[in-house]
């Protein structure tokens, strides 16, 4: 194709992945870029060589994308994990993970540097519905590669402990061409258990996953491959007792952890889900004692903050095994929230060496499936979408596929309220002409926050532990980002001369709320007083829940500064 060809299509690039070598997924496989450009004529694709991505050069070539290093010439460029600030060009309209939204600290000069080279930036985290749900995501796809490799790495740790068992044939989910292989593979195992049978001293063989989301049901999809029964987590402590039940030697066991199992309301012992989230102070943690010695292994895939009671503390886990239980084989964890819901996370690891063991008597950690007595099994890679490339790609190909025309074609210089995006893809819009758009305008709060966190955090040590007075935490849910809810509560913050932390934001959590904890304090209780009832009253007009939220420091224990 000419030059002159070239300068009447809209030209898309695709870009080399460079974050990781274990990244070897693309956002719009071969297969789609020849049916864009078939339907579209006026689009053409322009790919990076690499020899990693998942799809070759060739079959790239073969659907009429051309290669080339140079994308300079492309007004929109495709990638998928983070861009090097070194190869974003101005001017452009780029579509990846940003990994920018909660204004992490890592990621603001990449920010910055898109802000100053007024370049278009579109966060495929944040492409959503009118309601907040994510439209196009990896999530399923971490479940299933999470739940593939802690079995791989169980079946090695169980013959380190002395069983031969058919699951030291489950391969790691990066040696699979594709789900349908792994799928045949691990149905194969499922056959090999029920003929070889489970030894009596891992049964029941019980799994536990934790949450109902998207990772969550992506490894209940690997375990429905295996002969599983699924109970319910208030059947284990029957099912443990007895023993001699014929089920227990050709089957494994599966229950869902939901919120109901992990906690308890303090003064009485119920739960009620409405009330637990809005006050989970008035909760305390039950899964260690009532089901934690029954379960063999845990699926780990729930989300969690601070303001929760954690899913099993380090103390939980030495209490439990000085009675003399060892159930517990190993933890495949997809969270990764370091010291987080599973306090003794504390690190993590990738698809070269996924795993690492943990002792909860005096918390030792050895590196690798490397059995010893008393030592539980832990998996926290923090790269596994990519480990399952092929499958991930295509899924995220097929639903991005029926954007990149709209994309393609839009003007990068029409004004924000004047842009052809369509609704979905205008909410991921971060970033257009120099500034943050409207929805995201809270970012420079935040950072701000951050900025003003870590100040307080340096006058806290220099003043000796010295305690500030006039101070509140506040705990925000709803549709913060709808209609720039967020903003307009920071707004006044600011105008107030409020000092403020944004200690946690989750813009979308689910499709109906947004959720974010303030921490405000000012040398001034009226104030403080005003900007509450200035705040209240903007939640009251627009629907959010506002609340106390309860005090923790990082090892999510009680503040040690009262609350006005």
């Amino acid at each position: 194709m000419n030059a002159e060809n070239l300068e009447k299509k809209h030209l898309v690039g695709i870009r080399r992945e460079d974050k990781s070598y274990w990244e070897r997924r693309v956002t719009c496989i071969p297969e789609h870029c020849q049916q864009i450009m078939k339907q579209n004529p006026d689009i053409q694709f322009i790919v990076q060589p690499s020899d990693r991505r998942i799809f070759s050069d060739s079959e790239y070539q073969d659907a009429g994308c051309l290669l080339s290093e140079d994308l300079s010439k492309c007004s929109l460029i495709l990638g998928v994990k983070e861009i090097p600030i070194s190869k974003l060009m101005p001017h452009k309209t780029y579509m990846f993970f940003s990994h920018t939204i909660k204004a992490q600290k890592d990621n603001m000069p990449t920010l910055d540097h898109m802000l100053k080279s007024k370049i278009r930036m579109l966060d495929y985290e944040k492409i959503t519905d009118e309601n907040g749900a994510r439209l196009v995501a990896f999530g399923r796809f971490a479940g299933i590669a999470g739940a593939i490799d802690y079995l791989a790495g169980m079946g090695q740790y169980l013959l380190q402990m002395g069983y031969n068992t058919p699951f030291l044939g489950v391969s790691p989910s990066y040696k699979y061409f594709n789900l349908q292989q792994a799928y045949e593979h691990i149905r194969l195992v499922g056959k090999n258990i029920q003929k070889q049978e489970i030894p009596d001293e891992l049964s029941p063989m019980v799994f536990a996953i934790t949450g109902k989301g998207r990772c969550s049901l992506g490894a209940m999809e690997v375990l429905q491959n295996l002969p599983i029964i699924e109970v319910k987590p208030e059947e284990l402590k029957q099912l443990c007792e007895n023993k001699n039940d014929p089920r227990h030697k050709k089957n494994i066991y599966v229950c869902y952890i939901e919120s109901q199992h992990m906690v308890a309301r303090k003064s009485d012992g119920k739960f009620d889900k409405k009330e637990y989230y809005k006050k989970p102070e008035n909760y305390k943690p039950i899964f260690a004692d009532k089901y934690l010695p029954y379960i063999s292994s845990i699926f780990h895939n729930m989300y969690w903050d601070q303001r929760f009671p954690r899913l099993i503390s380090c103390e939980e886990i030495r209490q439990l095994w000085k009675t003399g239980n060892r159930k517990l084989i190993g933890i495949g964890d997809v969270t990764c929230d370091f010291e987080g819901s599973i306090e003794f996370l504390r690190k993590f690891t990738t698809p070269d060496n996924p795993f690492w063991c943990y002792n909860p008597i005096d918390e030792d950690v050895i590196d690798g499936v490397n059995y010893k007595k008393d030592y539980i099994l832990y998996q926290s890679l923090d790269f596994l979408p990519c480990e399952l490339a092929n499958d991930a790609s295509t899924h995220f190909s097929k639903i991005l596929k029926e954007w990149i025309p709209n994309v393609a074609r839009s003007n990068i210089d029409d004004p924000y309220d004047k842009q052809t995006l369509l609704p979905h893809i205008k909410r991921a819009n971060i970033t257009l002409d120099g500034k943050l758009t409207p929805p995201f305008k809270y970012i420079t709060a935040m950072r701000k926050a951050n900025e003003a966190e870590d100040q307080l955090n340096s006058q806290q040590e220099d003043n000796k532990g010295l305690k500030i007075t006039q101070y509140m935490k506040l705990f925000l849910r709803g549709h913060l980002f709808k209609k720039q809810v967020a903003n307009l509560i920071l707004d006044i913050c600011e105008e107030n001369k409020v000092q403020f932390n944004v200690n946690h934001m989750i813009p979308g959590m689910n499709e109906d709320y947004s959720e974010m904890t303030l921490l405000l304090h000012s040398k001034d209780g009226q104030v403080l007083q005003s900007t509450l009832e200035k705040i209240s009253k903007i939640c009251d007009q627009h629907d959010i829940q506002l609340y106390d939220a309860p005090m923790f420091n990082d090892k999510n224990q009680e503040h040690s500064v009262p609350r006005l």
